[in-house]
């Protein structure tokens, strides 16, 4: 058969450009490494009886309006979302709890600093008129700067009147934001060294930066945009992650498209600057010219295609995209948490934060500069069973805990068997403070380090967002400057996965804003 498009790679954003492509009316072939599609948005059976998201643990920032468009809920997707946010431990005290209601939020933030209390609803409030003006700027297309002139800047109007109708107060203040460090964001408006701590860890998972880096206060206006809440604030899939994967590939059949699983594309032939085809890992070669892949731009352009095949100067800026994964996971399967039975654990539906001060932030992060683990990570706990019992046996939990810093690569040494049991006593001794006593609940454990992610999801260097989200390496500029929309220099291959506009995260946005570029190109082609 011939297809229009072949999709290289089974990830959300993959799946989403195959449905887009399909209802569209076009040909589609996605072609798939692993048994089922999704990449690292998977539901595994890690230990017997025992169901883990062991790639994305939730779909905070997945598109609500992407789900409706895709028709996700008639092919089983529902969403969970706990009451509770997010949960800090304090040592000595009762700990902090920020819930979607702003007036039982402000109780629990008052033992701590009355000013903070009074200024949490205005936060709030701030935060989401600030990310309305964000996602304006994010779900426009980034501009040709090669072709200069009206017709390029008349997409950006949108976004410039969304601003401008901030006000000139707030429009000042989106300017000022977005480069600044979360230590500086955040101490602005409040004292409490809990409070901020807990708050600033949504600005750093899985990114190799620290609280006095610049960008990190976009970082968290970024992870952000889809809550409803204000803050980013989880929202579980039942079922697990794997449900909203099949969820889409379902919706991607639906349309048309053809999904192969156990075809790993090992090439991409090129002839003449322009696609020709795809050769699989078995030999077989199926003939195309145009070819979208969905993996990150290092595996894309330097497995796939081979330097060789590209300008050098392009060589060049896709080898400076920093893909460097600080992220460890040790999931846990426990026989129940350190509570007396029916007491209340509504506190921990959410997502839990070790995460003490903005301080311990920086000195975790501190480590990783010199290609060490942290001696004290930050952790972003989640129990998704308190949420989706069937996710574990009767009574039983599972725990899933984001670590950082753990660099994929170490100054000294290989992350051998015990240098990994060493990070996973630092986790639980971190976790602790949390869960006083859960050591004597564990059940089973595995850990995760960078080098896994990139061994199990193919993601270069551990990277979970296929490239830094630091201000460099965005919006024009993501992957490299000049290839921002989605095309390559070679001709007939494209790319929409996370490594481009507008970025990381389970949002579906990448793969949906590729498909209407690749279409919109289609159209001008048969016109010309």
């Amino acid at each position: 058969m011939n297809y229009d498009f072949i999709i290289i790679g089974g990830g959300h954003n993959a799946l989403v450009t195959a449905s887009e492509l399909a209802r569209a009316g076009k040909k589609v072939l996605l072609l798939e490494k692993h048994a089922q599609t999704g990449g690292a948005v998977l539901t595994e059976e890690l230990f017997p009886g025992f169901r883990v998201s062991s790639g994305a643990r939730d779909a905070a920032q997945f598109s609500p309006e992407l789900a409706a468009r895709l028709g996700l809920s008639r092919y089983g997707l529902e969403f969970i979302e706990p009451e509770a946010v997010l949960h800090a431990p304090v040592q000595g005290r009762e700990g902090m709890t920020l819930w979607r209601d702003i007036e039982k939020t402000c109780a629990s933030i008052r033992p701590f600093s009355e000013k903070d209390a009074r200024r949490y609803p205005d936060f709030i409030a701030f935060v989401q008129r600030m990310c309305s003006a964000l996602q304006a700027v994010l779900d426009v297309r980034p501009p040709d700067l090669s072709k200069p002139g009206l017709k390029t800047l008349l997409p950006l109007i949108r976004p410039a009147l969304k601003i401008r109708g901030l006000g000139r107060g707030d429009m000042m203040e989106f300017l000022r934001v977005l480069p600044m460090t979360i230590e500086e964001f955040l101490s602005e408006w409040f004292e409490s060294d809990s409070l901020k701590g807990m708050l600033a860890m949504i600005s750093s998972t899985g990114t190799e930066l620290g609280a006095q880096s610049a960008g990190t206060a976009f970082l968290f206006l970024y992870h952000s945009l889809q809550s409803r809440y204000g803050i980013r604030a989880p929202r579980f899939v039942r079922g697990g992650m794997g449900v909203l994967a099949a969820a889409l590939e379902h919706a991607a059949v639906a349309a048309g498209a053809e999904v192969r699983c156990r075809s790993e594309v090992s090439e991409i032939t090129i002839k003449d600057g322009q696609v020709a085809a795809v050769c699989l890992a078995d030999g077989e070669e199926i003939r195309a010219s145009r070819v979208i892949s969905g993996l990150d731009p290092h595996t894309t352009f330097f497995r796939l295609v081979r330097a060789e095949n590209l300008p050098v100067a392009f060589v060049r800026a896709v080898r400076a995209i920093r893909m460097r994964g600080v992220l460890a996971r040790l999931e846990l399967a426990v026989d129940g948490l350190p509570y007396e039975p029916g007491s209340d654990s509504s506190h921990l539906a959410g997502q839990a934060v070790v995460c003490p001060s903005l301080d311990y932030l920086e000195r975790a992060y501190d480590a990783t500069k010199y290609g060490s683990m942290s001696e004290a990570p930050c952790l972003d706990v989640a129990i998704p069973t308190l949420s989706d019992p069937s996710l574990a046996p009767v009574g039983k939990h599972l725990i899933s805990i984001n670590a950082q810093f753990a660099p994929h690569t170490l100054r000294e040494g290989e992350w051998d068997d015990s240098i990994r049991q060493e990070l996973q006593r630092r986790i639980l001794q971190a976790l602790h403070e949390l869960l006083p006593g859960i050591g004597e609940h564990i059940l089973h454990s595995r850990l995760r380090t960078p080098v896994d992610m990139e061994d199990r999801f193919g993601m270069s260097g551990g990277d979970i967002f296929h490239g830094q989200m630091a201000l460099d390496q965005l919006f024009i500029m993501r992957p490299v400057p000049g290839w921002s929309r989605y095309r390559t220099p070679i001709r007939g291959l494209y790319l929409c996965g996370s490594g481009t506009h507008p970025g990381g995260g389970v949002t579906g946005a990448p793969g949906w804003q590729a498909a209407k570029a690749i279409l919109a190109a289609d159209k001008g082609e048969k016109s010309a």
